[in-house]
């Protein structure tokens, strides 16, 4: 069995979704193949229940207290070839590292985080298969600048977007570069960093998001958190994200009015604080309802008749847990986006709010709804859980070429027809 450096910017725990779900699905995966050993930054509070798990899984491990900041480097810094953030520097994570170059050898060394690099970059001499897995870049608190379309920069910010891309590619170094792969959860940033490097495009690869489907499962009979009403429309992923914020404002004063002409006791229920900035407007709005931070995800989306994603950026995850949850789904190509090939006809697509109306429309009949929901959980099974999206992780990681290619499922609206 070969042995692999896992490096972590914070300590992986089990986790439904989110960054922390990717973390600990990439340990629980490596474990199984590799001897791990794992050095993660974590937090004063990190007890040793939590430490014992994480090491039934790792060969060797360490845990580099204090914490450092989240940063990312200047511009400059990057030009100058220092790419990952000074904070990330930890003495005795980099002693640690530095032992276990020299006396394990890895073979495989795997950074999930762009600032975790340096310490995957130690000992050149070691013929190691390195790969980073760019996540911060998605899901980081700088990740707007990403993902925002490059129309929507301007061109200075373009060029400068282009040059950081370039050095995270490039590691900084001259020469050929040091990673063998980058990993990037969004398909967009992914094609931007290809279209910054395109000589190194063969080296940057989607490696998105996957979704836990016996988590997110209709099977679960959770009891409506919600008063009895309906029908009941559940907006995709929640607010916590300008692009969440102006989405669900957009559906509540454009479309929800037109539903509720036809059904007045349709409602948008929101998941999360209407104390959100650029929502306390909604309070007032018919049909709205907030529920607060702490109910559970699960038994909204089980007891919705209908999932809206009237987003203008991509909502992966938002979309992946209604799928999962076999909900009948509507959303914007733009949202549908990071679904890839797969969306097809798993769920309806709309743009303006007449043809949201419509499409939401034909979502709550009892024969279409259903059947369409039943689609999107066997898609998500065969093709966007995280036991298939992590066997493409171990073709990357192993330098494998995809034994195939996938199959095409052209995203068609449903929403006339």
């Amino acid at each position: 069995m070969l042995d692999l450096l896992l490096l972590c910017p914070e300590v992986p725990r089990p986790a439904a979704s989110g960054r922390e779900a990717r973390l600990w699905r990439v340990l629980r995966h490596v474990a199984g193949r590799y001897r791990v050993h794992l050095g993660c930054f974590a937090d004063e509070a990190l007890d040793r229940r939590t430490e014992g798990l994480l090491r039934q899984f790792c060969h060797s491990s360490y845990f580099a207290r204090p914490r450092p900041a989240v940063s990312r480097p200047g511009r400059l810094a990057l030009l100058a070839g220092r790419w990952e953030p000074p904070a990330a520097r930890h003495a005795g994570l980099q002693a640690w590292v530095e032992r276990i170059w020299a006396e394990r050898r890895p073979a495989r060394a795997l950074a999930m985080g762009t600032s975790l690099g340096h310490y995957a970059l130690i000992r050149p001499d070691i013929p190691a298969r390195r790969i980073v897995d760019h996540h911060d870049l998605v899901h980081g608190e700088d990740a707007a600048r990403w993902l925002l379309p490059p129309g929507m920069l301007p061109p200075i910010r373009r060029w400068l977007l282009a040059l950081e891309a370039r050095a995270l590619v490039l590691a900084g170094g001259a020469g050929a570069p040091a990673w063998h792969a980058h990993l990037i959860a969004s398909s967009a940033v992914a094609e931007r960093l290809r279209d910054a490097v395109p000589d190194q495009g063969h080296r940057i690869h989607h490696f998105p998001d996957g979704i836990d489907g016996n988590w997110f499962s209709p099977d679960q009979g959770l009891q409506n958190p919600l008063p009895r009403g309906g029908p009941t429309l559940l907006f995709a992923g929640g607010v916590r994200t300008r692009n969440g914020v102006e989405a669900a404002a957009w559906f509540a004063r454009e479309v929800l009015p037109r539903l509720r002409a036809a059904r007045p006791e349709t409602r948008l229920v929101i998941p999360g604080e209407e104390a959100v900035a650029g929502l306390a407007a909604l309070v007032t709005v018919p049909g709205v309802v907030f529920t607060g931070p702490s109910v559970d995800r699960r038994a909204l989306l089980l007891h919705a008749d209908v999932v809206v994603a009237p987003h203008r950026e991509a909502e992966r995850g938002g979309l992946l847990e209604a799928m999962a949850m076999a909900r009948p789904t509507v959303a914007t190509a733009a949202a549908a986006a990071e679904l890839g090939t797969h969306a097809g006809h798993e769920l309806w697509l709309a743009e303006d709010a007449e043809a949201f109306a419509k499409a939401v429309d034909i979502a709550l009949d009892p024969r279409v709804g259903p059947p369409t929901g039943r689609a999107a959980r066997i898609r998500v099974q065969a093709d966007l859980s995280w036991e298939a999206v992590l066997e493409r992780f171990d073709r990357l990681v192993e330098g494998q070429p995809s034994p195939r290619q996938p199959v095409v499922w052209p995203i068609t609206s449903r929403s006339g027809s």
